[in-house]
């Protein structure tokens, strides 16, 4: 496991967005929403709010479902969680000194 897949980096990227924070809390609160929804309340334009959700839709922590004509997104709370849960693990466990599970990229933390 590299140093990057370790740290889990990709998910620091997606999560580093402050409009994309904005969406996950959003979402906490509304449940499911369309963009539309999603982007009254944002100062995001309706495109941007669709990048975004889609970027966090490939991160696995946002679903989308196609109900009729509009696409409705919803948090993947639990699996949001258990990412958060694996790099906590996987740090608390280095710290411990059980890096050699790491693999050498990510034993010299």
């Amino acid at each position: 496991m590299t140093l990057d897949q370790f740290l889990e980096t990709d998910l620091f990227r997606v999560l580093a967005e402050p409009a994309r924070l904005r969406l996950i809390q959003l979402l906490w609160r509304l449940g499911r929403a369309d963009v539309s929804t999603l982007a009254e309340e944002m100062t995001q334009d309706r495109s941007v709010v669709s990048r975004h959700l889609k970027v966090l839709s490939g991160a696995g922590i946002v679903r989308a479902e196609k109900v009729g004509r509009h696409q409705l997104y919803e948090l993947e709370a639990d699996a949001f969680v258990e990412k958060l849960q694996g790099l906590v693990d996987r740090v608390r466990a280095c710290v411990g000194g059980e890096c050699g599970q790491c693999g050498d990229d990510a034993s010299g933390m």
